[in-house]
Parts: C-alpha cells; structure tokens; sequence
C-alpha cells in the first residue's frame, strides 16, 4: 500500500505504535483524505493546479488507470491538441520530477498512494471528470474497434496491440457496466472476445459474457 515510499513506511510504523492495531494502519492508509496524503501531496498538487493546469489534467487523467498509459493514449483521453503536444511532454517530465508519477515499460503509472489521491481529486471535480471518463471509453472502444474484430488477415500484428492494453481493456469494461453502460460494454464484447478466447483470457470473457447475460 505504501508503494515503496519512504514517508509513507515512517508514518505507517509511527501510527502503529500509537494504534498498536494494524487494521488501524491500513485505514488510514487507504484513505486519500487522510493526514499522510495531505503532507505528501497537498501543497504541491495545489501548486501544479493553479499554476500548470495542463499538468494537472493529465495527472488526474492517468489516475484513472491503475495499469497505466501510453503517452499517445494519456494525452488523447487529456484532450491534448496538437499545439499543446511540447507543453504536454513538459508537464509529463515535470510531474516525473515531482516524483508523482513514473514511467516503466512504455508507459506512465503512478504508486497506488498517489492514484489514491489522485482519484479523490478527479471524483471531486464534477466537470473534469465526466469529460476524462467519457474520453477514456472512446478512446479505447476506438482501439478495440480497430485492432479487435475477427481472426482475418495478420490478425496477430493486430491482436498484439490489443493484449498490450488488455489490464486497461478490463478496468474499462466493468467501469462501464457499474456505471450501466451496456451499450460500450456489448461493443468492447464484440471486438474483443475472439481475441480473449485465442490468447487465454478465458476466465475474463466467461466474467464479461456472464454480466451482458445478467
């Protein structure tokens, strides 16, 4: 839960020694309005938004995903333009520096504390978020759409672009039947659950095909 950061382990063991109860630590630590997310966090996010708005939304935009983004998916969920694009990629070092997010295998991610509170941040903002949320569907239905569909042709070199983005595919997916988006749930379901059944995800297409039924 700390991910690996040093403030967050030091406040941990102090709570517990005050607590003497674990339960006690894992709650505070799974809350983003605790005292430790606003020590870590408050201050500099606050700065980011008020002086770098760019890179405030892009901070709360990847907050959505706990398998993290492309650049390329990151900044078109964002509604980065074209003219943007070099201050985009300045947010994205900056906020890097900040050491709020980071990049691994081809993508940004940031540690479960801060997608935390990253993510009460975004549910709190009733504009952004509808926009971010609605964005982040279109935009993968349009890679399923695209790279998804039937077996034909090179169909792996087109599957393999799928099967990268599958942990994002599956947030998406029940996101959008919690939220009673039946309509993108049955799309997502036709393009991708021939790719689901040729590359072993039987499990998640039998849990997809079971909520539609439902």
């Amino acid at each position: 839960i700390c991910g690996g950061i040093p403030l967050a382990i030091q406040y941990s063991i102090g709570v517990l020694e005050v607590e003497k109860n674990s339960q006690a630590v894992l709650s505070k630590l799974d809350n983003p309005e605790d005292a430790l997310c606003e020590y870590c966090f408050d201050k500099l996010v606050s700065e980011i938004a008020k002086q770098k708005p760019l890179a405030y939304r892009l901070f709360l935009a990847l907050s959505i995903s706990s398998f993290g983004m492309t650049r390329e998916n990151l900044f078109a969920i964002s509604g980065v333009s074209d003219l943007q694009k070099d201050e985009a990629e300045y947010a994205l070092s900056m906020l890097s520096r900040c050491s709020l997010i980071f990049y691994s295998k081809g993508r940004h991610k940031m540690l479960p504390l801060t997608r935390k509170y990253a993510l009460s941040k975004l549910k709190r903002n009733f504009t952004m978020e509808p926009e971010i949320r609605e964005a982040w569907v279109c935009r993968y239905l349009e890679i399923a759409q695209e790279h998804g569909g039937e077996d034909k042709g090179e169909w792996h070199e087109k599957y393999d672009e799928i099967n990268k983005e599958w942990g994002n595919f599956r947030e998406i997916y029940l996101w959008c039947h919690s939220s009673k988006r039946y309509d993108e749930s049955r799309r997502l379901w036709n393009s991708l659950s021939r790719f689901a059944y040729l590359y072993g995800y039987w499990s998640d297409r039998l849990e997809w095909s079971n909520l539609l039924i439902d």
